[in-house]
């Protein structure tokens, strides 16, 4: 999973002692992506929220 921002000043919400909860899907793949990846689904990211105080 990477981190992609709107605004490039958001990237500074990412730091240590900062919470974030992700939210994501499972999508069944196809049975020939199945045989190209070798796996069966495929995680999509939904939403991300981050801390904005510290919770340390």
């Amino acid at each position: 999973m990477g981190i992609n921002v709107n605004k490039d000043e958001d990237v500074n919400l990412f730091k240590v002692g900062y919470m974030a909860s992700v939210v994501c899907t499972l999508d069944e793949l196809k049975p020939e992506a199945m045989r190209n990846l070798g796996q069966k689904y495929h995680e999509i990211t939904l939403e991300m929220a981050v801390s904005l105080e510290s919770v340390e």
